[in-house]
């Protein structure tokens, strides 16, 4: 009886661990393969750190096209705006 228990539990953790291992070579069939053949964990990480500091870069160029184009534009508005405000001024000079 206790054998048959013993031999049950071992059993079970005998099926848990082959579950776990098949979860796990799962997980590493999506890394990429490093030169021994094997899952490239840190190479996985850093190139997410690359690709994390190339959107960081690119949010820089957007933020500085944005204010360029947004200076351009709120200088154009002045010049426009001053250029209606002197022909109003030439016109009530009469």
């Amino acid at each position: 009886m206790a054998n048959e228990d013993h031999f049950d539990k071992c059993t079970v953790a005998h099926e848990r661990m082959a579950k776990v291992e098949a979860h796990l070579a799962s997980i590493d069939k999506a890394f990429v393969k490093n030169d021994l053949g094997e899952a490239d964990y840190d190479g996985h990480r850093r190139a997410h750190a690359d690709a994390i500091e190339a959107a960081n870069v690119l949010k820089g160029y957007k933020v500085g096209i944005t204010t360029k184009v947004g200076a351009w534009v709120a200088v154009g508005a002045l010049a426009a705006f001053g250029a209606m405000l002197l022909d109003w001024v030439k016109d009530h000079m009469k």
